[in-house]
Parts: structure tokens; C-alpha cells; sequence
């Protein structure tokens, strides 16, 4: 670890991975580390830098991998036994393999800053950078179901989720962007629209924001509306058009809960009909006048996503685990799942084969699913839809000439 890390200070591209002990820590969540190093034949250990650390999964009976996303080597180092004179009958701090209570924490962190006063620019950045509040109740399932979305779209276009990590709602702070290879996915701008200037065919009168990722000649545009505060809306729409192919999809969000004897199902509520009725009617206006030459495995336009509830977790890039299902699979399964009461539920165990979120981004990237030759009229008619009915909208737009191919998907 000494040879990779402390040759120069920098924001790790790479990040590279160290194996370290298991204690309590919170799976993908941040962490300040403090990075002690012994050398050979000296008895005082020094600290001898301070960063960023992601914990991961397991990778042994007694340790754990660790991403280590930024370090900073200090000068001069600082030797443990002063810091151990300063903490007091509180130097265990220094010895503990694990996480440190936020009070522990915090006097070491007061015993460095102390110590060594020309940190503290340093240590400020890095508390800013793994201190967020954590949204609670209805506002962290909406920012959540944003963030899941937004990352399905990323996978989908082909690029690397990790804007999602400083993810808070509606918007992806803008204080993460380094120099990165071009190759790689960035957020180009966070741009807070007008309504009245957003191309006609998505002039729909909303309070919008538009995020920029580019990959090689790739763009994704990926728009965020409400109409209502993130606390009123009733939940999230997830919409998709490639400009190129007139390939649109929609996807509603459900949620399982968890019962003692099925596990995860969900259970439909008493609007769900309506809501069938409305998107059976935008598959049939999806027919007409489609480009049968453009093949699809799949071409309707409505999908539904089951997923497990979504805990808000800082930091975290992974999409929730779930099912995807066509709107027609969907009825199919309702009506043969029907219970001795005539109750309708969907779950893991009535539903073996399902599309999940690798292979849903795949055939969606890939333009395998989805209408062929829709027009801007229906996509707007569908971001209206979803608007009109105090519901929030993640909007992702393809955009450039590129056709849609096996051979064509970035690698």
C-alpha cells in the first residue's frame, strides 16, 4: 500500500483496492481515514497521510476490501505517541480495527488538527466530502428512485455509474469533477431550464433540470421535472427516447414488501387498473406507424420495475435489486397469481424468469426493447401524463447519429 499511495498527493482515477480489517463498518458508505504506516526496526508508528475509504464486501474470513477513492499524503508526518498524549485516556482511538464512534472520531480528528494546524484546510474538505444529510421518509424514497433511475440510464448508455456517489436529489453536485480521460463518462454542467426554452416537442410547464454525460461521441441528457415539492409527489417516472431511433420506453416503479410466508411480493392498489389503462393505451399509439424494418425483441413501450425498498445510503452506486417486466407480462402474471380471496400479488417465487437490472440496460442500451419510430409527440404526451398526476420525472435523451448496434457499444 506505501508504494501505490504515498509517492504523491492526488484523486485516485484508478482507486485502487486494499484488503483491511472486517469491524462494523457501513457497506459503500465514506469514510475520513487516517493512514498510519510502522517502518521496519522503529518502534512509533506515523501518521502518514489522510484520505477517503469506501468499504466493500469480505475478501476473506478476517478482512475486508477497501476503495481507496482519495489520499493525501501530509508532511511532515506525525508521530503516534504525540497524538497518544493528546488524546489522552482516549488513545485506544489509535489502536481501534474498525470504525471509530463519532465522538472518538471526532477527538482524533481535534488531536491532528492540533497537532499539525496547517490540516485543517485538508481535514475540512474531507468531513465536507463524507458528511451528508441523509434525507429520511418520503423525500429519501423519491431521491433514491432518482438516483436509481439515473444510474440504470447510465448503464444502459455504456458509462460508469460513480457520479452517483456524491448523488443528493434532483441534481448531482458538481464539486466531485477532476481531469479525467476523456473516455470516461463526466457531468458536463448541471443546468437549471426555463421551460419556455427547452426544445417544442418538451415544452411542458415544470420546474427542470438537465444533467450532460458524454462518452466519446455518446451524449445522455438526462432531465429531472416536478411540478410539486420532492415531499408532495406521489412517486417517479422513469422515461427513455433515442433521439436517433425514435426508441421510447417508459418505466413505472413498484415496491415490494415483505411478508412472513411469501417474502418479497407486491400487491397492487386501487388505482393500479387505471394506471394499466393508461399505459395499454401508449402501447397502442406506439404501434402506429412503427418501422417494422428496425427489429426489436420487445417493442412495447411500458415497463414496470419491482423493487426491493430503497434504503438512501450515501455514496452508494448500486441499482436496487428487483424485477423488470413488460406492461403485458405484468396483467399475465397478476391474473394467474390471483390468491383463494381473488387477492392478485408478484413475487421472486411466482416469477421465475424476469429481466434484471444488467440485462434490462443491456437490451435497453442496445436497442432491443422499446418502440421503433416513436415521435416526440407521444414522448411529450408521456411527460405530460406523468407531470399532470403530481408525479416526479427522470427524462433521459439520447442524442447523436450513432446507430444502435452490437458492434457500435463502447467497450
Amino acid at each position: 500500500m506505501r508504494d501505490r499511495l504515498l509517492p504523491e498527493r492526488r484523486s485516485l482515477v484508478e482507486h485502487p483496492v486494499f484488503s483491511g480489517p472486517t469491524g462494523d463498518w457501513k457497506l459503500r458508505r465514506r469514510y475520513l481515514v487516517a493512514f498510519l504506516d510502522r517502518v521496519e526496526g522503529q518502534v512509533v508508528e506515523h501518521v502518514v497521510g489522510l484520505g477517503i475509504s469506501v468499504p466493500g464486501n469480505l475478501a476473506g474470513t478476517y478482512e475486508r476490501r477497501f476503495r481507496i477513492e482519495e489520499f493525501s499524503p501530509i508532511d511532515p508526518q506525525i508521530p503516534t505517541d504525540r497524538l497518544s498524549d493528546l488524546l489522552g485516556r482516549y488513545a485506544n482511538a489509535l489502536r481501534v480495527q474498525g470504525p471509530l464512534s463519532t465522538a472518538l472520531g471526532r477527538r482524533l480528528i481535534d488531536a491532528i488538527r492540533e497537532e499539525a494546524p496547517h490540516l485543517s484546510d485538508l481535514l475540512d474538505d474531507l468531513e465536507s466530502r463524507v458528511s451528508q444529510n441523509t434525507p429520511r421518509g418520503d423525500i429519501a424514497q423519491i431521491i433514491a428512485t432518482q438516483r436509481d433511475m439515473t444510474g440504470l440510464l447510465l448503464t444502459a448508455a455504456d458509462m460508469d455509474r460513480e457520479p452517483l456517489r456524491d448523488w443528493a436529489g434532483f441534481g448531482l453536485r458538481a464539486d466531485f469533477l477532476e481531469e479525467e480521460p476523456p473516455e470516461r463518462p463526466y457531468e458536463d454542467d448541471v443546468i437549471r431550464h426555463d421551460w419556455r426554452h427547452l426544445p417544442g416537442w418538451m415544452q411542458v410547464q415544470a420546474s427542470w433540470t438537465e444533467q450532460r454525460f458524454y462518452r466519446g461521441k455518446r451524449r445522455l441528457s438526462v432531465f429531472y421535472a416536478n411540478t410539486r415539492p420532492l415531499e408532495h409527489l406521489t412517486g417517479v417516472d422513469l422515461v427513455y427516447y433515442n433521439e436517433f431511433h425514435g426508441c421510447f420506453v417508459c418505466v413505472q416503479y413498484k415496491k415490494f414488501q415483505h411478508e412472513a410466508q411469501a417474502g418479497w411480493v407486491y400487491r397492487p392498489s386501487q388505482i393500479l387498473d387505471s394506471e394499466l389503462q393508461r399505459m395499454k393505451a401508449i402501447d397502442e399509439k406506439c404501434k402506429v406507424g412503427a418501422d417494422t424494418t428496425d427489429i426489436r425483441l420487445l417493442d412495447t413501450a411500458t415497463f414496470f420495475k419491482l423493487h426491493e425498498p430503497m434504503q438512501f445510503e450515501p455514496g452508494n452506486t448500486d441499482l436496487v435489486p428487483g424485477m423488470y417486466l413488460s406492461r403485458e407480462h405484468f396483467e399475465l402474471l397478476l391474473e394467474k397469481n390471483r390468491g383463494g380471496q381473488g387477492g392478485r400479488r408478484i413475487g421472486y417465487a411466482t416469477v421465475p424468469r424476469h429481466l434484471t437490472n444488467t440485462l434490462f440496460a443491456e437490451l435497453l442500451g442496445q436497442g432491443w426493447i422499446g418502440t421503433r419510430g416513436a415521435s416526440t409527440d407521444l414522448v411529450r404526451d408521456q411527460i405530460r401524463s406523468s407531470l399532470s398526476r403530481d408525479r416526479g420525472l427522470v427524462f433521459g435523451l439520447a442524442e447523436g447519429d450513432q446507430r444502435l448496434g452490437n458492434g457500435n457499444r463502447l467497450r
